[in-house]
């Protein structure tokens, strides 16, 4: 089976992505992880066009569910967006679909 070099590069990248999972990351965890790059400021903003990093805000993303197979934990993201924050105990038996 034939795989040009830009496969295999795509695939290391995928693979350096799922390292991190389904947290939110800051940019400077992202540019270190693609520090081989020539220019890894425009490696991330290639991923986000690719809809394979999500941009929660500047400097902060997440990695998206085609690669880490789970669903964006929203509840981590809104405290990385808005901290210091909670879930109140309401929202968190609604989550676990027990009534009170």
């Amino acid at each position: 089976m034939y795989t040009n070099s830009s496969d295999i590069f795509q695939l290391n990248d995928w693979e350096r992505l799922e390292q991190v999972g389904a947290v939110p990351v800051e940019f400077g965890v992202l540019k270190t992880l693609f520090s081989d790059y020539r220019a890894p400021t425009v490696k991330i903003a290639d991923l986000c066009k690719k809809q394979l990093l999500l941009r929660l805000k500047k400097g902060l993303y997440i990695v998206s569910k085609r690669i880490t197979h789970k669903p964006v934990p929203v509840f981590a993201a809104a405290n990385h967006l808005h901290g210091p924050s909670y879930i109140s105990f309401h929202t968190a038996l609604a989550y676990k679909k027990i009534t009170a």
